[in-house]
């Protein structure tokens, strides 16, 4: 009965740890894409100043 008890405690703290590492990497990706936003925008307005001054 103990060992049965300690076992489910231990899945849940196992699986509380596997959720903050799930979230810490969707949160890493977050940023990942929002750099990767970031740079082709940088990117579109050097073009697009380019552009301007060219006309």
């Amino acid at each position: 009965m103990i060992g049965e008890l300690t076992t489910n405690v231990n899945q849940g703290v196992n699986r509380e740890e596997v959720l903050k590492v799930e979230n810490e990497d969707l949160r890493m990706l977050s940023a990942i894409k929002n750099l990767v936003l970031l740079e082709s925008l940088c990117q579109l307005k050097s073009e697009a100043v380019g552009i301007a001054t060219e006309l």
